[in-house]
């Protein structure tokens, strides 16, 4: 039972444990193979004080499944609580506002350093969720239906 201090938003049903777990797992995993690929002391800010940057833009595992890999994974963890107290969800929501706009600084940086090949690597990865992924087999689906006159065609005889 919940007994915090503040009111209780929402508390997910007992069956939908598992599916939460299930995501939050997802998102731990996520999470720490993006770290064993980012370079600590280049992400929190050391080496560039000591102005020792090593600009390589990394663009397979995680950073291929979406491009800010860290902050999906600590907001999926941050969204899949049991119960959500109105505090909690006050301190989710700022934490997520934080990263998405860390996620757009970071974009603008990483745009000045890599240019056109950070723009290729944006048409291909999304942001946060890995929708890109899915979309591109849906817009191949697409393509193979017929287009203009052969269209006009088979609905005529439809």
């Amino acid at each position: 039972k919940y007994t915090g201090i503040t009111p209780l938003i929402y508390s997910v049903p007992l069956w939908l444990h598992p599916v939460l777990f299930l995501i939050r797992l997802l998102a731990a995993i996520l999470f720490v193979y993006a770290l064993f690929q980012t370079d600590i002391l280049e992400f929190i800010g050391v080496k560039q004080i000591k102005g020792q940057t090593n600009s390589m833009l990394v663009t397979s595992g995680s950073y291929g499944i979406t491009r800010h890999p860290l902050y999906t994974g600590a907001m999926g963890m941050l969204f899949t609580k049991t119960t959500m107290s109105q505090l909690d969800l006050i301190l989710v929501i700022f934490v997520s506002i934080y990263f998405v706009i860390g996620a757009y600084i970071e974009e603008r940086r990483l745009h000045s350093i890599f240019g056109e090949e950070y723009e290729k690597y944006k048409q291909n990865v999304s942001m946060f969720l890995p929708l890109k992924k899915f979309t591109k087999y849906r817009i191949r689906w697409k393509r193979s239906e017929p287009r203009g006159y052969e269209a006009e065609e088979r609905n005529k005889k439809g």
